[in-house]
């Protein structure tokens, strides 16, 4: 039975501060039994009691704290990781794959993708007019 089917939403609500909140899916044809065991499992593996992502919310604390710093603040961050180094390869007979040890082609496909839905009219539209992930980032 599969018990991994959790999505978690992450809300900034200041500069200091963020609000996750996690949903856990089960199939509606599952006795009160095995969805009780889903939701039970999934509380134990990520979540506040889970023994997953422990460790995340003292990361991101610490992070959060540092960059209140003085050398934090006299120096900006750099976000661009890896920006246009992110070739897609596409070969006959294969997936496509980034050729890139590291890249941003998931988080710029993600607010593309964001971006197009917010002014697309309706859903035909939306599906007639899409960009495919193709191309350098």
């Amino acid at each position: 039975m599969p018990y991994m089917n959790q999505i978690s939403l992450r809300l900034p609500k200041g500069p200091l501060s963020t609000e996750i909140w996690w949903f856990t899916f089960y199939y509606e044809n599952r006795t009160p039994g095995e969805r009780y065991e889903t939701v039970r499992r999934s509380i134990r593996h990520n979540g506040p009691s889970g023994m997953f992502e422990l460790e995340d919310g003292e990361n991101w604390g610490d992070s959060t704290w540092a960059s209140r710093g003085r050398e934090a603040i006299r120096h900006p961050l750099n976000y661009s990781l890896n920006i246009g180094r992110g070739e897609i390869v596409e070969e006959e007979m294969a997936p496509a794959y980034i050729d890139s040890l590291t890249s941003e082609h998931g988080q710029m496909w993600h607010y593309t993708a964001w971006a197009e839905w917010m002014a697309a009219e309706s859903w035909p539209a939306l599906q007639a007019s899409h960009s495919k992930p193709t191309g350098t980032i």
